[in-house]
């Protein structure tokens, strides 16, 4: 059981291009998505069988992919202040996972320009990755070998 989700740790940070410690456990605690979605074996969340517990299904309109990119309303829009006309309305973060301090649909975005790590409540998430780009293509790691045996031959 833990194999698979180190490897499902790894490939989240190598994909999202982290390699720093701190963020180690962020991701770890966003695996807890490995026991909580259904298996392919027996139809059912290993969370279900270990504690008889089931995972509601309208939490699955809040699952995003772990250090996707979000991009999170101005402060000042937020506050219904107004902003000049040519000024960005949003600000691109890093997706953390959600937040156990408030309500579990609140994501934790990485503040790109500060560093702070804050829940954010209004803001869209890029979970294809459509909107970003690399400084070139040989930059972007060829995962192909660590996705097919993580998600296909343990689903």
């Amino acid at each position: 059981m833990v194999e698979p989700v180190l490897r499902v740790l790894t490939t989240l940070l190598t994909s999202a291009n982290f390699y720093s410690i701190p963020l180690w456990t962020m991701a770890i605690k966003h695996t807890y998505l490995y026991n909580s979605l259904p298996k392919k074996q027996s139809d059912m969340a290993p969370i279900k069988i270990l504690s008889g517990t089931k995972w509601s299904a309208d939490r699955a309109q809040h699952l995003h992919v772990w250090g996707c990119p979000p991009y999170v309303l101005d402060l000042h829009l937020q506050n219904s202040d107004k902003i000049p006309r040519w000024t960005p309305r949003s600000h691109r973060g890093v997706y953390m996972g959600v937040s156990t301090r408030y309500a579990t649909n609140a994501p934790l975005v990485l503040n790109l320009r500060s560093g702070a790590i804050t829940s954010q409540h209004h803001c869209i998430f890029d979970d294809w990755f459509t909107m970003t780009t690399t400084a070139d293509s040989d930059s972007t790691p060829d995962l192909a070998d660590e996705w097919t045996p993580t998600f296909l031959q343990h689903s």
